[in-house]
């Protein structure tokens, strides 16, 4: 069958993405973060050690050479950071945020407790650059990695000095994940019919994956410091005259165009430039608006379900 090789280096941008006791993805406002402040990833395989089954018979010879192979039982990880965001910090470590004292509080560092680590659950997700592509037409290609249940982080030795202090997560990989297909576009379609159309994984992360490592054309998140909502509301309202409004959404100071609007009632708009996109009903409603953007991986922005008259 065809296959795409490729070689990935550097470390574009991570995405940490709070989750449940379950493995399922938080539904809170504060539920992701990204970043571009990922030095490198690291992972090791710990294995449950082979099982040998080799009986000799009375004259010294084999009669038995068999073995049960190695079982994985987790990936250990190790994140290291050149940027410290304390919802960053929160997500994979455990550790509470210590807010400041302005009319809107603003996370300005974190606590580090006893069981800090027994609060941890969260998934990880990576871009590395890619190199020795030889088609490049259809966009850059990046290596998208995700280990979709991480569990007992902790932060390693901090060293304080006349130097940069590097903040660096160790955690491991869990069975069980609630992961499915994700609630971000990390791909653009490559069938003829849904051409670079953003889509989430294309298989559900099973129950047992640790790890996923494919190349994709959708680049990395838009990055910066603090957490956003990974399932947000889109601003969709009755215009009046038949019409609906839908409010294009930002991500830390930066606007997520080109995106795709999904107006409900089987049509869609692909929208570039602006803040705000208009589209006439044939007939009176209630209709659920989507957006999602088309250049870079981010959730699906829906709306909730709105009368147009």
């Amino acid at each position: 069958m065809p296959t795409r090789c490729f070689t990935p280096f550097k470390v574009a941008a991570a995405r940490v993405t709070l989750l449940d006791n379950c493995g399922q993805p938080s539904d809170a406002e504060c539920s992701y973060v990204a970043t571009d402040g990922i030095i490198s990833i690291a992972q090791t395989g710990n294995y449950e050690d082979r099982v040998e089954f080799y009986v000799k018979n009375g004259d010294g010879v084999f009669c038995v050479q068999r073995t049960d192979p190695p079982i994985l039982k987790w990936l250990d990880l190790t994140y290291t950071f050149c940027n410290v965001d304390p919802d960053l910090v929160f997500f994979t470590t455990g550790q509470s945020l210590v807010m400041s004292d302005a009319d809107v509080p603003v996370a300005i560092g974190n606590d580090w407790d006893t069981n800090n680590a027994s609060l941890v659950n969260f998934a990880f997700e990576g871009w590395t650059r890619v190199a020795a592509v030889a088609d490049c037409e259809d966009g850059e290609l990046f290596g998208y990695v995700i280990f979709p249940y991480n569990v007992e982080g902790t932060m390693s030795d901090v060293t304080y000095e006349n130097a940069a202090a590097n903040f660096v997560v160790t955690a491991r990989t869990a069975v069980g994940s609630n992961w499915g297909v994700g609630p971000y576009s990390v791909i653009k379609s490559e069938a003829a019919a849904t051409l670079n159309d953003p889509l989430p994984l294309l298989t559900p992360i099973g129950s047992q994956n640790h790890r996923r490592f494919f190349t994709t054309y959708m680049p990395p998140p838009n990055t910066g410091c603090g957490c956003q909502d990974a399932t947000p509301v889109l601003t969709f309202t009755n215009s009046g005259a038949l019409e609906g409004t839908v409010t294009f959404p930002v991500i830390t100071g930066q606007t997520l165009l080109p995106a795709i609007v999904d107006w409900g009632d089987t049509n869609t708009t692909t929208v570039t430039v602006g803040t705000t996109s208009v589209h006439t009903y044939a007939m009176a409603g209630s209709y659920t608006a989507t957006f999602t953007p088309t250049e870079v991986s981010a959730p699906v922005w829906e709306s909730a379900s709105t009368a147009i008259a």
